[in-house]
């Protein structure tokens, strides 16, 4: 009869042979990790096994580490390390397992992020303990998660509101800009859309036409009249744009919102400023005339036209000095001016001109405040015209002249 006893250490130790080669070839099968088996005994560890991915990870042989543990021990950030050891004896003191994040250093200078799982150690004699665990390169998923936090620090700290709805207009995210626009606390306006979100300033016909835009895959830029919470009205530039999932289809919509009523009002203020001047212009008794330093008119009221005969759209474009001063009627006024429109702006005045200085000085900005000249009428008639006139400057330069004119035809007969 066969003697179990006598063949039951061999079996074991051959058992033991074929688990360790399992694990060794386990191990080395791991893309972004590596295995390892170490004693732990006197505060000190020493590698029994570390599997080839070691190489790959951390840049050294596992040869290396099994004769020398520091290898690899060394190679964790300074700033961890003690950390690390103070984790380490808490298990074994402990009897626990543990886990945690290491920044090393690999061998070629490169920094990568490590992730360490440590089994709970099993005691040995005389005070010895042994432990298994797996470390795995979590380096590209770091990096991800710090992009991922700058991103999420960009749309929570950027001025602008952001939010994100799906495609029913129901609100799914709002970073605190759009809380300090509107007033609306994220965790108020989750799950409301944004017709309720919107004040009623806005029309059905226009909000659905927004919807419209979207919906058909357009983006849509537009200024807005909407109501914090409080009550209080206020402009809000809104620009939204349709938000794509893997497979091409419109998932979500983006939003982005600016209170933009300091800037609206001013516009309004400014529009009403000039359609006040414009209605003064166009009202006055006076000639109100402005050409550009082509003398081609741009302004003409209708007091203008009442005098003149001529109608604003008869004017818009022709030269001014040649309706009412023609060359044929006045060619001593033509010998100056012929063609040198744009250079007597630049080259100035000459005072020793003996045609009409007047209008040498209006084009040369060197125009007195008060003077008097002849126009003709669109009739052919004759009018005597009292003028004040000024230049119009851009950037230093002159563009244009306004001129303000009152008939004294009568009082010159």
């Amino acid at each position: 009869m066969t003697d179990l006893k006598a063949i039951l250490p061999g079996m074991e130790k051959c058992g033991l042979q074929e688990s360790d080669k399992r694990l060794q070839n386990l191990g080395d099968s791991l893309l972004d990790s590596y295995l390892y088996e170490a004693i732990c005994e006197h505060g000190g560890l020493k590698f029994l096994f570390v599997s080839s991915g070691v190489e790959r990870i951390n840049g050294v042989k596992a040869e290396d580490v099994i004769n020398d543990a520091s290898v690899l021990l060394d190679q964790i950030d300074s700033a961890q390390r003690s950390v690390y050891l103070e984790a380490a004896a808490a298990s074994l003191r402990d009897l626990t397992s543990f886990e945690m994040d290491l920044r090393m250093n690999s061998a070629g200078g490169e920094w990568r992020w490590v992730h360490l799982v440590r089994s709970c150690p099993r005691s040995l004699e005389n005070g010895r303990f042994i432990v298994d665990g797996i470390v795995t390169d979590i380096t590209n998923r770091r990096l991800f998660e710090t992009e991922i936090s700058r991103l999420a620090q960009a749309v929570e700290q950027n001025p602008t509101g952001i939010l994100i709805a799906d495609l029913h207009g129901v609100l799914l995210f709002a970073n605190q800009s759009y809380s300090r626009i509107t007033g609306y606390q994220f965790a108020e306006a989750y799950g409301k859309t944004q017709r309720e979100l919107i004040s009623t300033e806005m029309s059905d016909e226009e909000f659905n036409a927004i919807k419209g835009s979207l919906n058909a895959g357009r983006s849509w830029s537009g200024v807005l009249g909407n109501r914090h919470k409080n009550g209080q009205f206020f402009w809000q530039q809104s620009n939204v744009s349709p938000m794509y999932d893997d497979s091409g289809q419109i998932s979500s919509y983006l939003y982005l919102c600016t209170d933009v009523t300091k800037s609206k009002l001013l516009e309004i203020a400014l529009r009403d400023a000039k359609d006040y001047a414009e209605n003064l212009v166009q009202t006055a008794n006076a000639i109100v005339i402005g050409v550009d330093i082509g003398g081609r008119v741009i302004t003409f009221n209708r007091a203008a036209e009442r005098i003149t005969g001529y109608k604003a759209e008869d004017l818009e474009g022709r030269n001014w000095f040649e309706v009412i001063v023609p060359k044929e009627l006045y060619p001593e006024v033509w010998t100056k001016l012929d063609g040198r429109l744009t250079d007597i702006y630049s080259n100035g005045f000459d005072a020793d001109a003996d045609s009409w200085p007047e209008f040498d000085q209006l084009l040369a900005g060197g125009l007195p405040t008060h003077f008097e000249c002849p126009i003709l009428t669109k009739s052919g008639g004759e009018r005597y015209i009292v003028w004040q006139s000024n230049n119009v400057f851009e950037q230093g330069q002159i563009v244009g002249m306004i001129s303000f004119g009152i008939d004294i035809s009568e009082h010159k007969k």
